[in-house]
């Protein structure tokens, strides 16, 4: 419909002024470039947050200040914030995952299974990792055993 189109338009348009305004703030205030920053948390994949030190700490940065205002930028972005945990481990902030984690659980309660803490979803996940291993599926797995 017209209306369906017409708010398709205003989108893009947003679109296109919200990815002008980030370009300009990153030119102002001496922001790495997207690249840049992007190949440098490719190689972050384990990590839940980033903190002032990490960015500090790469030389990306010009200044200090450029670090706090690039944080401040992006701390208003719900795919910025940090993960949150709960016994079961972290928490996804998609609602339909929110959904099937609650269903999980309401099922494994009505059905009178336990459910795996943290320590134990890890402790079995190390499991299958070292079965894996001595079957020859996964080379280069290393085996943590808890003390």
């Amino acid at each position: 419909s017209d209306n369906e189109a017409m708010e398709r338009e205003q989108e893009f348009l947003l679109d296109i002024a919200t990815s002008s305004l980030a370009h300009w703030k990153a030119y102002a205030r001496h922001w790495p470039t997207p690249h840049a920053i992007g190949t440098l948390l490719e190689g972050w994949r384990a990590r839940f947050s980033v903190s002032f030190d990490d960015l500090w700490g790469t030389g990306l940065f010009p200044t200090r200040r450029s670090v706090v205002d690039f944080m401040k930028h992006y701390r208003r972005y719900r795919f910025c914030a940090p993960v949150e945990f709960d016994h079961y481990g972290p928490q996804s902030r998609d609602e339909q995952e929110k959904l099937k984690h609650d269903l999980e659980i309401r099922l494994a309660l009505a059905l009178g299974k336990k459910i795996p803490t943290l320590k134990e979803f890890a402790a079995q996940s190390l499991a299958v990792a070292a079965h894996r291993r001595e079957r020859g599926g996964v080379r280069g797995t290393r085996v943590i055993r808890e003390a």
